[in-house]
């Protein structure tokens, strides 16, 4: 987007990765696809889940609420993530 508007090159964005967050209780972080769009792209994915009560920040913290979704591509490159639980847009 800078190098379009300083010097005029044809570039387009990539919003593929692009962050966002939704200030709900508890707050939900995303990154990339979801599975509808993965699907919709007929992309092979796979999905890995962890609840929160078993990640070591949330047991530093005592929070036992809220979940990470990960999805994989077929060699396992992360393509999209979704957390939801306590403080998950700082994180």
């Amino acid at each position: 987007m800078v190098s379009n508007a300083i010097f005029h090159l044809p570039r387009r964005a990539n919003y593929t990765f692009l962050p966002w967050c939704t200030y709900t209780d508890p707050e939900l972080a995303s990154v990339g696809m979801n599975e509808k769009r993965a699907r919709e792209s007929r992309i092979e994915y796979s999905v890995w889940t962890e609840p929160f009560k078993s990640n070591d920040r949330s047991l530093a913290e005592g929070e036992k609420v809220g979940k990470i979704k990960l999805l994989l591509d077929k060699s396992e490159k992360p393509i999209g993530c979704r957390s939801w639980g306590l403080r998950r847009v700082s994180s």
